[in-house]
């Protein structure tokens, strides 16, 4: 009988190259070890691999590329991706945090495509109705866990990137002017990016290049002359002109739902001769971060004056205008000026109208203003006095002063600051100074409060960062002869310092780095001391409770044995009038949920020996975070004091649902960004953070509520909740339990924190490595005890963020030299 076996050789070379295309990389190399032949068909493919897999990186990856050596780019790529895992993996060690950030933050763009995979592979991926996540579909379940802690650490790291390129970029457009005279929105975009870690914003960029291309298409059908008054009107129109009737995009409708993105939407959201229809934003809505954000300004058609006036210059420059456009800061206004250098169409020159149709003198120097935030009205001088008068605000001729790109960046970012500052939002409040540092002229002051929020924020790296810049700019200081007059240390950097004032501030510095350096060594060492969990601690770290008396829900993050705080809180809580033993029993850190994902969570409560009820307010309460949170532990009041606190909770829910995050209102979008962050998710819009100090006697535990049965002879058996060992243990003692939907999970911004995620229908959340470390009981009570909602041999793979790599082909495998076959995944 004739073979059917046949050699490689054999195979037809377009064949070959077709097959080792959709190779992943570890087989690529073990086909580049089979023959010469073979090899040298694989080092053809290396060039699509490396542009498929990345799409940033730093300039030192060129010369290679441009050589031909992109197997030896893939190669020190992919284990440049392979240290930047190890580094994201030690990120929820707080030992090794500080080292990981900085080799993050050094590798700068080249990890930025690691960074971005992990985030989308984090990303919740939708609820799963309770049906499909059963024992038997173990592929459902998987895909149900959220990933929470490669998500948390992910956005930290990229929050980390981006805050650098925002500061560098900044500090480079302050320096030199040419860049932003020729992008006015590079600026403002860099301060999006840096609030908005995780979103890809190179969609706004399209949209003003489209706006531009439609700006310039109007202008020529209608004959208006670059710099002209003529196409400021148009632009005026394209703007704040209202929409088309016949539009074919319509806003969506609702708070934050957004349509898909495409490129030119908001093109096709003007018509032909229509506009955008931006406008100034709400009273109400002033102080709302979204207004200074760009890519925001266009999504909401609603900004601030120096956001909308950057947006009117910017399409303005794209699109060649003409004539002379810039920002005029007055005081708490800014405008735009333009002075036409061409005749209009008509042969009208320096005269024109606005949209409402009131004539607009000529003006010295032919210049004309324009409102941007009353919607694109154009204003001579004289209109402009009466109308800053009529708000409070007279101004001078002397106020007229172009703003420099640097001092536009520092404007928008001072308005966060006030606003981050008033609303108690420390980590953007970091960030923002951080921004105003890069384009501030006098950063001595501004490295002060930043020095005082790191120290706030447990950020010691960031801290020690300030001292040394401190440090630097006092020795840098000129020396002056002594004088009299003793000036203050933030003024000694502009006027100099004599050599008497400049040792006192170095000795300052000096014990200030000392403090700094005993506070994070303190801070280190209780962050890696072990809890083991008495028995007189019933429940532990990772478990879902809600609170007996004001019902709302949480997750336990913590324990103590006792009450640590101090008498002046226990004293003002009542907490020696608890039962249980008062301030002698165990208390539990709890992060509060601020909105459950569930579809309802209105649940009934299990009992064995008595036990109030699930509160039907619970909701209400877990979204109020008012007084209910601070008075959870007195004793005293009525029914009446109760029926109030619950009444407002309820109204303040109610009022959290019209008016989501912490800042304002939403208003229906029509743009997104792209990649993961499509929704805007930034750093200033995250739900809002609330931790509380329980009792254990007003503990109570929530137990998800089991699938439906997958089978009609199921369906006849008593229905009852699988519950867990620990609980079944718990309950005997006659513990409440309170029974809540099976999606039910807790809703808080540092979940990823101290957790890596949750498996759909579990009553608990999984430890990271750190606080699997720290209480080494807590997950064994789990781990041990597990039935039901625990995970399955193949569902543990969900988790392998840890150990390995998830996201991308190959796993950590490392391609050495060439033509050999990488390891395997350990």
């Amino acid at each position: 009988m004739e073979s059917t076996e046949g050699s490689a050789d054999c195979l037809p070379i377009d064949f070959l190259r077709f097959l080792f295309v959709r190779l992943s990389a570890r087989d690529l190399c073990a086909a580049a070890c089979t023959c010469r032949l073979w090899d040298q068909l694989t080092r053809e493919c290396w060039r699509a691999k490396a542009q498929r897999r990345w799409r940033h990186g730093g300039t030192k990856w060129r010369s290679l590329a441009l050589s031909g050596e992109w197997k030896q780019l893939y190669r020190e790529r992919h284990m440049r991706d392979c240290a930047t895992r190890a580094a994201l993996r030690d990120l929820p060690w707080p030992v090794r945090r500080e080292a990981a950030l900085a080799t993050l933050v050094v590798a700068g763009d080249d990890a930025l495509d690691e960074l971005l995979a992990a985030a989308t592979a984090a990303a919740p991926q939708g609820s799963m109705p309770p049906s499909a996540l059963t024992r038997s579909d173990c592929a459902s379940r998987r895909r149900g866990p959220r990933l929470l802690g490669q998500q948390y650490w992910t956005e930290v790291a990229l929050a980390a990137l981006r805050k650098r390129e925002a500061v560098s970029l900044l500090h480079k457009l302050a320096k030199d002017s040419r860049i932003a005279e020729e992008r006015p929105e590079a600026g403002a975009l860099a301060i999006a990016q840096a609030h908005y870690p995780t979103a890809d914003l190179r969609g706004v960029e399209r949209e003003l290049a489209a706006l531009a291309s439609e700006l310039q298409r109007r202008m020529r059908v209608k004959g208006a002359p670059t710099g002209s008054l003529q196409a400021l009107q148009i632009l005026n129109q394209l703007l704040f002109g209202p929409i088309e009737p016949s539009s074919s995009v319509v806003p969506c409708e609702g708070p934050y739902v957004l349509q898909p993105a495409a490129a030119a939407v908001l093109v096709k959201l003007a018509g032909s001769d229509g506009g955008l229809g931006m406008r100034g934003c709400e009273a109400d809505d002033y102080y709302n971060p979204a207004n200074s954000m760009l890519c925001d300004v266009l999504a909401r058609r609603r900004g601030i004056p120096i956001s909308l006036a950057l947006l009117h210059l910017a399409v303005a420059r794209r699109a060649g205008l003409g004539g002379r456009l810039e920002l005029i800061g007055l005081p708490t206004r800014v405008v735009n000026r333009f002075i036409p250098t061409a005749k209009d169409a008509e042969g009208q020159d320096r005269r024109g109208a606005d949209q409402s149709g009131s004539s607009i003198g000529t003006c010295a120097g032919g210049e004309v203003f324009i409102d941007v935030f009353g919607g694109g009205t154009l204003l001579s001088w004289s209109q402009l006095r009466s109308k800053m008068v009529g708000l409070g605000v007279p101004v001078q001729r002397s106020h007229i002063r172009a703003l420099s790109p640097g001092q536009i960046y520092d404007r928008m970012c001072t308005n966060l600051y006030s606003i981050y500052r008033n609303a108690g939002d420390m980590s953007c409040l970091r960030l923002v100074l951080e921004l105003c540092g890069a384009v501030a002229e006098q950063s001595r002051d501004l490295l002060v409060r930043r020095y005082r929020v790191s120290l706030s924020l447990e950020d010691w790296t960031d801290a020690a960062e300030c001292l040394e810049a401190m440090t630097a700019s006092i020795a840098a200081a000129p020396l002056t002869p002594p004088s009299l007059d003793v000036s203050t240390a933030a003024g000694t950097a502009v006027g100099g310092m004599d050599e008497h004032l400049r040792q006192q501030l170095t000795t300052h510095m000096s014990k200030l780095r000392r403090d700094l350096d005993d506070r994070r060594s303190a801070w280190q060492s209780s962050s890696v001391v072990q809890k083991h969990r008495p028995p007189s601690v019933l429940f532990s770290v990772g478990t879902m409770i809600q609170h007996g008396k004001y019902g709302y829900r949480g997750v336990i993050v913590d324990w103590d044995t006792s009450c640590r705080m101090d008498d002046a809180w226990i004293k003002q809580m009542g907490v020696d009038s608890l039962p249980g033993g008062g301030r002698q029993q165990p208390f539990y850190r709890v992060l509060v949920s601020d909105r459950a994902r569930s579809n309802g969570n209105g649940g009934s409560s299990s009992t064995n020996g008595g036990g109030s009820g699930g509160s039907s307010n619970s909701d209400a309460a877990a979204a109020s975070g008012g007084a209910s949170f601070s008075d959870s532990y007195s004793t005293g009041g009525d029914a009446a004091a109760e029926a109030d606190t619950t009444a407002a909770a309820a109204a303040a829910a109610a009022a959290f649902a019209e008016v989501p995050g912490p800042y304002g209102a939403a208003y229906p979008q029509i743009w997104q960004a792209e990649g993961f962050g499509s929704q805007l998710r930034g750093l200033h819009n995250r739900p809002r953070a609330e931790e509380t100090y329980v009792a254990q006697v007003n503990v109570q535990l929530v137990v998800p509520m089991p699938p439906p049965p997958p089978t009609p002879a199921a369906v006849a058996s008593p229905p009852r909740t699988r519950m867990m060992k620990p609980y079944e243990r718990l309950e005997a003692r006659g513990l409440t339990l309170v029974a809540v939907p099976y999606d039910f999970e807790v809703d808080h911004p540092d979940l990823g924190y101290y957790f890596e995620g949750k498996m759909p229908g579990a009553p608990h959340y999984r430890l990271n490595a750190a606080l699997r470390h720290r209480f080494p009981a807590d997950c064994e009570e789990w781990d041990t005890g597990s039935v039901g909602a625990g995970d399955c041999g193949e569902c543990a793979e969900a988790w392998d963020w840890q150990i390995g790599d998830t996201w991308r082909e190959g796993g950590c495998d490392s391609l050495r030299g060439d033509g050999m076959r990488g390891e395997g995944r350990r």
